[in-house]
This record gives C-alpha cells, structure tokens and sequence, in this order.
C-alpha cells in the first residue's frame, strides 16, 4: 500500500471529506491509501455522534481510506488495526506508553488521548471502501480542553519530555497502519486480537456497559471475540457486547468515561 497525503488546513471532518472524496470519485479511480488531513476541524465527529474537538495546530486530525481484503461484516477489525499502530508510533515517537480500551480509545495516564472511527462507506453493490478517522491531541495543556473534559483528556504534551514533531509521527503511524492491515489481511484476527489485548487497559477488569447513558450491566472484561466483540463476565453469564459504551471502575468504586 502507498499512502497518498491531501492536506486541507480547515475540514469540517475528514471522515466527511473522505466520504465525499468516494462518493464522487471518477470511475477506474481508486481511492485506496489516501490519506485527508486536516490543521483544524470544525465538526469533527467521534464515536457514537459525539463531538471531538479539534482546534487549529494542537493534534493529528486525519482520514485513512483504504479498499479492505476481507469481507464486509469484518471490515470493523480495522479499528483494532487502527488502535494497535496508534499505540506502537506513540511509544516510537513520543517513548509513552498508552493503554486500550475496547473498542477505539487510546488512554494516556487512563485519560483519554487518541479517537478512532471507522465508518464503512459503499460505493457499488459489492465494494466498499472503509474510513478510518483518527484524531490525536498532541500540543493541548490541560486548560485547553473543555473544562467537562480536563480531567477526562490528556495530550502528548502533557506528559512527554520529546518535542512531538507532528508530520514524523502521522508517518509512523501510517507505516504502522499499513503493517497491522497487511497482517489482518494474511493472517486474520488472531494475531492482531493479541497485539491489541498486551496494550489493553479492560481486560481482566470491572467495567459498566451502557447505551444512552443507561448502565445495563457490569462485570468483568474476560476477553475479546474473534469478531472484534468483547466479552464481559457477568452474575448472568458471559455477554457480548457489540455496541456500547464500557465505562473502567476506578479505585473509588465509580466508572470512568
């Protein structure tokens, strides 16, 4: 794969940008390993249709689309791919090492550091091109953040002595994303499944699943499903979660965003 960059200094996303970008693309183009960044959005999206803050020259705000080898119902492995290169360039650029949360969280110091959303984006009846959205805070204090988020969100600034040089780490984690691809594509989950579980902050541990704010049950985080689900040890039995928000207990018995 060749990673092809388009740089916009102002988005509205770049999800949308990418998504635009395949709508309209010219027939016997290829859009594969196209990557849209952007210096500032200003819609930017996060998981669940919430808002992710993305202001001018503080963070990595960036869309990679990429034509997957596998088929559609696995095409959400991706965002463990996502993950894990996210996690390996940040501990070669920035020599931290962060932790995972199920299913796209990227947490520094348990706060919130990197989101990941895939969106799957159709463009014939049996094609389909994925877009893998990434935002990083890389620069932000922690009063730059939203007072709801300063104790929630963390930056690359914050806790690493390095000077972050923002171009080197997109292009690391654009050569770590296409290795862990290149792997899922040849070799399936598994091995990226237990890459992504070393990284992880949830397995083994108490955690609240919720949907609309609603917590519909807690248990143990036991393991992740070899479709991307996580499994969660409960008083009823082993449940699989698909879509919903898992929430860590923290050492004050209360659960973490």
């Amino acid at each position: 794969m060749h990673w092809n960059i388009v740089r916009f200094d102002t988005l509205d996303s770049t999800n949308l940008e990418a998504r635009r970008m395949i709508q309209n693309q010219s027939t016997g183009q290829s859009l594969h390993g196209t990557v849209v960044t952007a210096g500032q959005q200003t819609g930017g999206k996060g998981r669940l249709g919430r808002v992710w803050e993305s202001p001018s020259g503080t963070g990595l705000w960036f869309t990679a689309i990429i034509q997957p080898q596998v088929p559609m119902e696995q095409a959400s492995l991706y965002s463990f791919a996502a993950a894990v290169s996210v996690a390996e360039a940040i501990r070669q650029a920035a020599d931290l090492e962060v932790t995972l949360k199920w299913p796209n969280d990227v947490l520094l110091n348990g706060k919130k550091l990197c989101g990941i959303l895939l969106e799957l984006i159709p463009y014939s009846k049996t094609e389909y091109y994925i877009a893998i959205g990434i935002g990083i805070n890389v620069r932000q204090e922690k009063e730059d953040f939203p007072p709801e988020l300063q104790e929630k969100a963390a930056s690359l600034a914050m806790f690493s002595e390095k000077a972050i040089d923002q171009p080197a780490l997109l292009d690391t984690i654009l050569q770590q994303l296409k290795r862990t691809c290149t792997q899922l594509e040849a070799q399936g989950f598994a091995p990226l499944r237990d890459q992504w579980k070393a990284w992880s902050a949830i397995i083994g541990q108490e955690v609240s699943v919720q949907q609309y704010g609603n917590v519909l049950y807690t248990g143990i985080a036991e393991d992740i499903a070899m479709d991307g689900s996580l499994l969660v040890r409960t008083a009823d039995g082993l449940q699989r979660v698909t879509a919903a928000d898992v929430s860590l207990r923290s050492k004050d018995g209360t659960y973490g965003f």
